[in-house]
């Protein structure tokens, strides 16, 4: 294994991420995010555990690494997440499934209604919390994931908002 080029590493802690969300969601019935951050968090220890043990890499292909494997992650939660946030997607699908009138379309998608379905899935995701009238975010770590994500977004965009 100490003999492993750089960009086999990657490939293998894309792979460890990808196979760790597939078993933590299926077989643990973790949340989405959960199976994300913990997949994440096992292809970034094989890479770790890879610079102890392959000492031909450079500190600059280690970090040069570690930047691939955080840009990959982020493409894949983005190309993930895009189905699931992307409203022109759900009107597609929802066309696509049951040919649905405008009209009805249109009261399916206001904003008001829109609106609630997101704070909804905040809530049953402990993303946030409802306490009476007042809504708390229940889990800091969701915005030091939003800054990481803003940033790699500069990053990988510059300061391009829209590809």
């Amino acid at each position: 294994m100490d003999n492993l080029h750089p960009i086999s590493i990657l490939l293998l802690a894309i792979f460890i991420n990808l196979i760790s969300q597939i078993y933590i969601k299926l077989v643990h019935k973790f949340s989405f995010y959960k199976s994300i951050k913990i997949g994440y968090a096992s292809g970034l220890a094989f890479i770790i555990l890879m610079f102890f043990v392959n000492y031909k890499l450079t500190i600059i292909m280690k970090f040069e690494i570690v930047i691939l494997y955080i840009l990959s992650s982020y493409c894949y939660i983005i190309i993930i997440n895009t189905p699931e946030s992307s409203v022109r997607l759900k009107i597609l699908f929802i066309i696509n499934k049951n040919k649905i009138s405008r009209k009805k379309l249109l009261k399916l998608y206001n904003n008001k209604v829109m609106f609630q379905l997101r704070l909804k899935k905040l809530i049953k995701s402990n993303t946030i919390l409802k306490r009476q009238e007042n809504l708390y975010i229940r889990n800091q770590s969701v915005i030091l994931l939003f800054y990481l994500f803003k940033i790699l977004k500069k990053l990988y965009l510059g300061n391009e908002s829209k590809l």
